[in-house]
């Protein structure tokens, strides 16, 4: 018992519990009021866009005296407390793109891009982190579909606009800004799977992109579709991926259509993704000016007809939705197919070597497209003719078409060409079917023969009728018309006094015709005195070359023809003297024939020398008769007179000339039947 204290004591060891004496130890230990967060790890060694002015006020450690302050009030506890429940934006320091961008320091980026500068080092790929870094911000939808295709770039300023251009396109090369777009992409998905930042890597990637979009473009269109389709469980990754392919077609529409046809039209079966895949489509052919022009030619005939099977196809699987965006695009589409001369045949060939059931839910649309290749591309007559035996199923479906549409087709499609080609088809089928081909067990040959033996037959009626139009009613026609136009300028320069002062003159001169008529004649008259001089200049020379390389050869085939003709003289020499013969005998009866003619022909100019000269005395007085008549010296009566008087005497005079003529004959062929019978030898 001790003397101080009033109470008994148990000397001795005390037992006591490893429970008890934990929380005893636990009990004791010193407490913090204060939640300190557990320390992060450093994604970069680099820390040049850190904020050193501190972050949020809940990671501050308080002084000792504001610790002992909190201990000693417990309302203060419980306001710590609560403070201890971070918001779900704590981790990032901006709360938009626009904020953050701000912060984006151009000289910083420049001093850490020289820092980081090294020989055969991609030193851009911390650059690109950095920045990634510094614009600290919540993500949007991953492939921005409510926002332009150049967002986020075109938020940024013109100075880091040039500064991210410099630093990675001017300054690298295509294989480094190749490999720098592969490490972007991959590093913005990479943040976008730990929910971390991404913009930094979207405006890399935008920058490269719309730098270099061809050097952008991954040269296995099949690996990335691969890719794509490893990512569709996550179509966050996958969308994003796409963003980023999409991103060469803001400055390129030829690259953006490749990437789309390449590797987004094959995931349009994907339901997540195929959205975006009908979004940046419409993106291409609405953002650009003149998208037909821009683009035609990329898209060949193969991706056209798959283009057409997901537009017009219902049995793909594709939203209703979807198809009808297709639907609503697919006028531009036609013309970038079929924009020139070589697309369009190559167009019509993919048509002839398709199946019939491929394109049996977009026959109509397909064979309007068809038709219209074939106005103005004769080529596609001459490629029809090509795979006729091959393709008669297409074919009968291309007749059958032409056949509803008749009067559309013979005017707009070229008549020679389709003419030849329906006859071409109309002999292969008589060839075909007199050898007993197997081409005539195809279940299409006899209407496919039906179709051309009826449309040959209404071809060749056509052209029989145009040829009766033109030769009885529109050439008669221009005759009039002819005819008209001269009596009418007569009349003008008659009533006006001269040519010069006709209406038609006048008109002619107002207009400027004859100002255009009189440069044409100049142009032509100055092009002749070119052509005349150059003639003049070169001719000899050219005459001389070819003289002094030629001439060895004429003298030589001039010797040849030389002794060929002495050989043939010498041959024909007894041939030659029988001729000579015959020939003395016949000039001999020639002579006197011609002795009988010559005088039959002095009495004939005898006789017929007065008529001769009242002939032209007439035509004299008629000629005088309508000079005076376009001076205005004579009237239209006296001019009717004339006519009637002068076709009676005209009359009289043919009637006596016919009969003398006529008289003459039969003397001629007296004189010839006598020659003959030999009465007069």
């Amino acid at each position: 018992m001790s003397s101080n204290n009033q109470s008994w004591e148990k000397v001795g060891k005390t037992k006591t519990s490893a429970k008890g004496q934990k929380k005893v130890s636990v009990d004791k230990m010193p407490k913090s009021e204060v939640e300190v967060e557990p320390l992060k790890v450093a994604k970069s060694m680099f820390d040049a866009f850190a904020d050193k002015s501190g972050g949020g006020g809940g990671n501050k450690k308080l002084p000792l005296q504001d610790r002992s302050n909190a201990q000693s009030s417990p309302k203060g506890k419980n306001k710590q407390k609560k403070s201890k429940k971070p918001s779900s934006t704590s981790r990032f320091k901006y709360n938009t793109f626009a904020e953050a961008i701000h912060d984006v320091s151009v000289v910083a980026v420049y001093e850490k891009a020289n820092q980081l500068r090294a020989p055969h080092t991609i030193w851009q790929k911390a650059v690109a982190h950095d920045i990634n870094e510094t614009i600290s911000c919540a993500d949007e939808s991953p492939a921005l579909l409510e926002k332009d295709l150049d967002y986020p770039l075109s938020k940024v300023s013109k100075p880091i606009y040039a500064m991210l251009y410099k630093l990675f396109v001017d300054e690298t090369s295509d294989v480094v800004r190749q490999l720098l777009f592969e490490h972007c992409v991959g590093s913005m998905i990479d943040c976008m799977i730990r929910d971390q930042p991404t913009w930094g890597y979207r405006l890399c990637i935008q920058v490269l992109a719309h730098g270099a979009p061809k050097v952008c473009i991954p040269p296995k269109y099949q690996r990335e579709v691969e890719k794509m389709t490893a990512m569709v469980n996550t179509p966050k990754r996958c969308l994003a991926y796409m963003w980023a392919l999409g991103q060469v077609g803001t400055n390129d529409p030829q690259c953006g259509m490749k990437v789309w046809l390449n590797m987004m039209l094959p995931m349009i079966k994907v339901k997540n993704v195929a959205a975006y895949v009908v979004h940046y489509l419409e993106h291409l052919l609405f953002s650009s000016k003149d998208p037909v022009a821009r683009l035609s030619g990329s898209i060949d005939a193969e991706k056209f007809m798959e283009i057409m099977k997901w537009t017009f196809d219902p049995t793909t699987g594709l939203a209703s939705i979807h198809r009808d965006r297709l639907q609503e695009q697919h006028r531009p589409i036609r013309l970038i197919a079929t924009g020139n001369a070589k697309t369009k045949v190559a167009l019509f060939e993919t048509f002839l070597k398709t199946p019939p059931e491929e394109i049996a839910q977009f026959r109509p649309q397909l064979l309007d497209i068809i038709f219209e290749c074939m106005q103005g591309t004769p080529n596609c007559f001459k490629k029809w003719r090509e795979l006729y035996q091959t393709s008669l199923p297409q074919t009968r479906m291309l007749l059958e078409y032409l056949e509803e549409n008749w009067v559309q087709a013979v005017y707009k499609l070229p008549p020679k060409h389709f003419m030849e080609t329906i006859r071409a088809f109309c002999i292969t089928n008589a060839d075909e079917a007199a050898k007993s081909s197997p081409m005539t067990s195809v279940s299409d040959f006899k209407p496919v023969n039906r179709l051309c033996k009826h449309m040959n037959q209404k071809l060749e009626t056509k052209s029989s009728r145009t040829l009766s139009i033109c030769t009885h009613i529109v050439l008669p026609i221009l005759f009039a018309l002819t005819a008209i136009a001269v009596g009418f300028f007569v009349f003008d320069v008659r009533t006006q006094g001269g040519v010069y002062k006709s209406v038609t003159y006048r008109t002619l001169d107002d207009t400027g015709t004859l100002k255009f008529l009189n440069q044409i004649w100049a142009k032509i008259s100055t092009v002749l005195q070119h052509v005349t001089k150059w003639l003049q200049d070169n001719v000899p020379y050219y005459w001389n070359r070819a003289a002094d390389i030629l001439g060895p050869y004429f003298s030589y085939v001039a010797a040849l023809l030389k002794n060929f003709v002495n050989w043939l003289l010498e041959v024909t020499a007894p041939l030659r003297t029988l001729i000579g013969e015959y020939t003395k005998a016949g000039l001999v009866l020639c002579e006197s024939f011609l002795q009988k003619l010559t005088i039959a022909l002095n009495k004939l100019s005898v006789e017929l020398r007065p008529s001769l000269l009242a002939l032209q005395t007439w035509i004299d007085a008629k000629a005088l008769a309508i000079y005076s008549f376009i001076r205005g010296e004579m009237g239209w009566c006296c001019v009717r007179d004339a006519v009637v008087e002068n076709a009676k005497l005209l009359y009289v005079r043919l009637v006596d000339v016919w009969l003398f003529l006529w008289s003459y004959v039969l003397y001629v062929f007296k004189v010839v039947s006598d020659y003959v019978s030999g009465e007069n030898m």
